[in-house]
C-alpha cells in the first residue's frame, strides 16, 4: 500500500505550459531552446529589468517558497517515528485485603505508526496540496508573464517615439527647404511676401513639433533606465513573434493547456476537488493504523505487606508490543457535516472560476487578435499612403519651384505626408503591442522565451519537478 502511494503521487510532474503545443505545431523547432528575440541587447534588458523590478523578485521568491510545502504535506504520507515518554506515580490506599503501595515507574521508547487505511483522505490531502502549489507556480508564471509584457510594451513605445522623432526630422528637413525655396523666389520676384512669412510659420510650427517629440522620446527612454539600470542604446526593431503568430488557430484550440490563468484556475479547482474527497473521507471513512512500540521501563517503590514496609529495588523493563487500532467518526456536533458542505461549495466556486477563466481567455484571444489583424490591415493601406504622399510631395515640390502651385497647396500636402507618416507608425506599433499581448495569453511571453541567459537560471516549473522528486 505504501509504496504504491508513493508511486502515484511521484508520477504528478508539471509540463512545461506550451511545450507539447509547440512540438505539434512546430515539430522542427521543438528541440531548440532558443529565444523568440535574439538581439543581445534585448536580453542583457529583460535580464537587467528581471533584477530590479522588486515585484518580480518578489514573486520569484515566493515560487522558490510555495515549491516546498508539497514535500511538507508529503511527509504525512511517510510512517511516523516518536519518543515517548512518561513519568507515573501510583499510589493505593488500603481497601479491604489490598495493601497500601507506593510505585513510581519511569516509561520511555520508540513509536513507529502508520496509517493502513483512511478512505484515502491523506493521499487526497497531497494531491489536493499539489495542485494548490501548481496554481500558484501558475499564478506567479502569469504576473510575471503581465510585468514582462509591461516591459515590451515600453520597448514599443521607446521605438515608436524613435521613429516619431526620424519622422519628424524628415518633416522639419521638407519644411526648411519649403523656406529657403519660398525665399528664393520672392528674392527674384515669383511669389509675394506672404509665401515667406507662411513658410516660416509652418517650420516654427514643425519644430515646436520636433521638440514635444523629443521630449517624449527622453521620457520614454528614461523610464527604460529605471526598469533596467541601464542605458538605452538603439537597436533592431522588436518585430512580431512569427512562430506564434502563424500558428495561432493551433493556439487558440489549445488555450487551455497554455493560458497561466486558465492552468492556474484549473490546478484550483483540482485541488478543490481533492480536498472535497479528503475530508469526505476524513469525517465519515473508518480509520486503521498500526503500531509498534519498542523501549524500556524503570520501576521502584514500597509495598506495605503484613505490618511492615517492603522496598522493591530498581527494575528495569524492556517491552516490545504491536498494536492495531480502528475508528470511525460517529458523530462531532454537527461540525463535520458543516465542514463537508464547506468544501464541497469551495469545489464548485473553483469549477466556476475555472470556466470564467477559460470563457474570459478565448474571448480575450478573439478580441486581440481581430485588433492585430485590423492593425495589420491598417499599416499596409498606411504604407501605400504614405509611398503615395511621398511621391506627389516630390511632384508638387517640382511644380511649386516653377510656380505651377500655391505654397499652400505645397504646404498642405507636406502636412498629409507628414500626419500619413505618423499614422503609419503608430499603427504598426499597435500590430507590434497586438501580436506581444497574443504571445502573451498563448503562455509564451516568459523570462526562458525572451533571454537565453535566462533559461537555465529561472525556470520554476522544472524547479519544482525536481523539488518534487527530492525526497
Amino acid at each position: 500500500m505504501f509504496s504504491i502511494i508513493l508511486f502515484h503521487v511521484h508520477s504528478t510532474a508539471i509540463k512545461p505550459a506550451n511545450t507539447q503545443i509547440i512540438k505539434m505545431v512546430n515539430p522542427k523547432k521543438s528541440n531548440k531552446s532558443t529565444a523568440i528575440h535574439k538581439d543581445k541587447f534585448l536580453e542583457k534588458a529583460i535580464k537587467g529589468f528581471m533584477e530590479n523590478n522588486y515585484e518580480i523578485m518578489s514573486i520569484q521568491e515566493n515560487l522558490k517558497a510555495v515549491m516546498y510545502d508539497y514535500n511538507k504535506e508529503r511527509g504525512h504520507l511517510l510512517p511516523s517515528l516518536d519518543l515517548k515518554s512518561n513519568l507515573v506515580n501510583e499510589q493505593n490506599s488500603e481497601i479491604r485485603s489490598n495493601p497500601r503501595s507506593n510505585m513510581t515507574s519511569l516509561n520511555y521508547g520508540f513509536e513507529v505508526g502508520y496509517t493502513l487505511f483512511d478512505g484515502f483522505s491523506l493521499l487526497n490531502r497531497v494531491r489536493s496540496k499539489d495542485f494548490e502549489v501548481q496554481a500558484k507556480l501558475y499564478e506567479g508564471l502569469g504576473k510575471i508573464s503581465k510585468k514582462i509584457f509591461e516591459f515590451i510594451k515600453l520597448i514599443i513605445n521607446i521605438q515608436k517615439n524613435e521613429m516619431l522623432l526620424e519622422s519628424t526630422k524628415r518633416d522639419v528637413d521638407r519644411k526648411k527647404k519649403m523656406y529657403t525655396e519660398a525665399q528664393n523666389r520672392v528674392a527674384v520676384g515669383a511669389s509675394g511676401k506672404q509665401d515667406e512669412f507662411q513658410a516660416r510659420a509652418v517650420l516654427n510650427e514643425s519644430e515646436g513639433k520636433l521638440s514635444d517629440v523629443q521630449d517624449d522620446f527622453k521620457n520614454a527612454k528614461r523610464q527604460f533606465a529605471e526598469w533596467t539600470g541601464m542605458k538605452y542604446e538603439k537597436m533592431p526593431l522588436l518585430g512580431i513573434p512569427e512562430e506564434i503568430l502563424s500558428n495561432l488557430d493551433e493556439f487558440e484550440k489549445h488555450l487551455s493547456k497554455t493560458n497561466f490563468d486558465i492552468l492556474a484556475a484549473q490546478a484550483s479547482m483540482r485541488a478543490a476537488e481533492k480536498n472535497q474527497k479528503s475530508i469526505n473521507s476524513k469525517l465519515f471513512s473508518p480509520k486503521l493504523r498500526v503500531g509498534i512500540n519498542a523501549g524500556n521501563s524503570i520501576v521502584k517503590g514500597w509495598k506495605e505487606k503484613e505490618k511492615y514496609s517492603e522496598n522493591y529495588p530498581k527494575e528495569t523493563q524492556s517491552n516490545l508490543s504491536t498494536k492495531l487500532e480502528g475508528s470511525i467518526n460517529l458523530w462531532s456536533g454537527g461540525s463535520d457535516k458543516a465542514e463537508a458542505l464547506g468544501a464541497g461549495k469551495q469545489a464548485k466556486a473553483a469549477r466556476q472560476e475555472f470556466y470564467s477563466a477559460a470563457q474570459d481567455t478565448k474571448i480575450n484571444f478573439q478580441n486581440t487578435r481581430e485588433k492585430f489583424i485590423s492593425a495589420q490591415d491598417d499599416q499596409r493601406l498606411c504604407t501605400c499612403v504614405v509611398n503615395d504622399y511621398r511621391k506627389s510631395y516630390d511632384i508638387a515640390m517640382d511644380k511649386y519651384k516653377m510656380g505651377a502651385i500655391s505654397f499652400n497647396e505645397l504646404s498642405e500636402l507636406s502636412y498629409r505626408l507628414y500626419n500619413a507618416e505618423q499614422i503609419l507608425i503608430r499603427k504598426e506599433s499597435e500590430r507590434c503591442e497586438s501580436a506581444w499581448e497574443l504571445t502573451k495569453i498563448v503562455g509564451s511571453l516568459t523570462p526562458q522565451k525572451l533571454c537565453n541567459t535566462l533559461s537555465e537560471t529561472f525556470d520554476p516549473i522544472s524547479d519544482y519537478n525536481k523539488v518534487k522528486s527530492s525526497i
